[in-house]
């Protein structure tokens, strides 16, 4: 139903219509009547006449977000914004804990291969030497590759293909009780872990040993989900409060 309020005097009667929000004006000296209607497009939504003056609460319909609105929006974005903050600083945590974890099992799987294979490299046992690096490969899923290089010869891999030939120079370590570490990306795009172990001091060669950085980067991603899924539950109860 149509709303209107009118306020007089003796000279002027003002009417506003709260339907199409135009206002009406007569001047009773002379009887002409004119008529005003707003150029931006809103809405009265509350209007009170007392004495001589009209209250009105206006609403432009381009903002149109009330409150509520408001306060979801910063709701949804202060869950958002610090969820992907603390996913991103424990994720980062937690790359950096299995990294130097994947580092400790690399150290710790080169010096029991070097221990087994420096007697075989001193006599010679090429034969044992390689049946010894296919066994290290079947019983620990975590190795991608095994070889072992003793000047300019390799004595002994596990690569069915051959082994590449950038992998050998790829990383090196100095001929005493020492080793270096390295991250290696192969032509596939997978990365690895690379560890060059020197055996009984360098003297008996180089172990090259690789672990797949996959299992890691998955157990990474495995927890940017859970942490994502984590946020939008706190989102949601927040949202439905």
């Amino acid at each position: 139903s149509v709303q209107q309020h009118t306020i007089d005097n003796a000279v002027i009667s003002v009417t506003l219509n709260t339907d199409d929000t135009s206002l009406s004006v007569t001047d009773k000296r002379t009887g002409h009547s004119w008529r005003q209607k707003s150029i931006t497009k809103g809405k009265i939504i509350q209007c009170t006449s007392t004495g001589n003056s009209i209250e009105m609460t206006w609403r432009h319909l381009g903002l149109e977000i009330d409150i509520k609105s408001k306060l979801l929006l910063a709701v949804s974005a202060l869950v958002i914004g610090s969820g992907l903050l603390i996913s991103f600083l424990f994720t980062q945590r937690y790359s950096i804990s299995l990294y130097q974890s994947m580092s400790i099992q690399a150290q710790n799987l080169s010096h029991s291969i070097e221990l087994e294979a420096t007697d075989k490299i001193l006599t010679n046992d090429l034969v044992a030497l390689q049946k010894m690096l296919d066994y290290q490969m079947r019983s620990n899923e975590s190795i991608s590759y095994l070889f072992i290089k003793k000047e300019n010869q390799i004595l002994a891999h596990t690569f069915t293909d051959g082994i590449p030939i950038d992998l050998i120079q790829a990383n090196s370590a100095a001929p005493i009780n020492s080793f270096a570490l390295k991250k290696i990306k192969a032509t596939s795009g997978e990365y690895y872990l690379d560890i060059a172990w020197p055996i009984f001091a360098g003297k008996a060669g180089i172990l090259r040993l690789g672990l797949s950085e996959t299992p890691y980067s998955r157990q990474v991603t495995q927890l940017w989900i859970q942490m994502g899924a984590i946020t939008l539950g706190i989102l949601l109860c927040a949202l439905a409060v």
